[in-house]
């Protein structure tokens, strides 16, 4: 295994059973996200994804059009995937770490919820990509050697998880910094779409690949939030559809 999907999985499981200790949250809870987060790292690690002799479609106008412009040089697509990369893990930890840390909200649910949702992203995700079966551009155009990757195209993971990371984190963090709220919504999403634009200048997705993980991510955090009021939090959300109105607390 590779050593940097070794450490993710220990990250993962050391915050699990730090919420085992936790009082402020449900352990039926704790235990259904621990099962959630083990089927996503399954089907994420554990499954061989070596497709061969797959029948493979002609990428369409809108996404070649895209690739041509924003697919970086071939010696520059290893660079593009590592920046990507790093901004990911950069999401994950900021949402398991600091955002607890610095929102006005209980920490030990604040975790949960953001583990609920990682992990559900991540299982729809994978799913759709085991069904799908679309190629990578770089394994389409032999850009580069994907070996059992090539064949996880659509949608895009990165930009999913970031999308969905940067609603509920900004949601949290808006709340304790209320007067910034705006900022915080414009800075989470321009990193989250600077994570979808990396992954086409790495050549490994397509632009409907970004636009669909894109709203796959965002669609699975709104939901769970909205699920998770009725345990952890209240939110009063206005009509309107204004992220800066959305209002969060700990319901007793």
């Amino acid at each position: 295994m590779n050593p940097h999907k070794s450490y993710r999985i220990l990250f993962f499981i050391y915050i699990i059973l730090s919420l085992l200790k936790a009082d402020q949250v449900k352990t039926t809870d704790i235990y259904r996200t621990a099962f959630q987060v083990s089927t996503f790292l399954y089907l994420e690690f554990g499954l061989d994804y070596n497709i061969s002799n797959n029948n493979s479609n002609t990428p369409n106008t809108f996404d070649t059009y895209f690739r041509n412009k924003f697919r970086w040089k071939n010696k520059q697509l290893k660079t593009a995937n590592s920046l990507s990369d790093i901004l990911l893990y950069a999401s994950l930890c900021n949402s398991l770490t600091l955002t607890p840390l610095f929102s006005k909200n209980e920490f030990l649910p604040i975790i949960l919820t953001n583990l609920d949702i990682i992990s559900i992203n991540g299982i729809v995700t994978d799913i759709v990509k085991i069904i799908s079966k679309r190629q990578r551009p770089s394994s389409y155009y032999q850009t580069v050697n994907e070996t059992n990757e090539g064949f996880r195209s659509f949608f895009s993971g990165h930009t999913s998880t970031a999308f969905a990371l940067w609603v509920s984190t900004t949601t949290f963090l808006s709340e304790s910094f209320s007067d910034n709220s705006r900022i915080i919504w414009g800075i989470g999403g321009f990193w989250a779409a600077s994570i979808g634009y990396l992954r086409i200048a790495a050549d490994k997705h397509y632009m409907t690949d970004v636009i669909t993980g894109a709203l796959a991510g965002f669609t699975i955090a709104k939901l769970i939030l909205k699920r998770n009021k009725d345990r952890y939090f209240y939110f009063g959300i206005d009509p309107g559809i204004n992220e800066s109105n959305i209002r969060i607390g700990i319901k007793f």
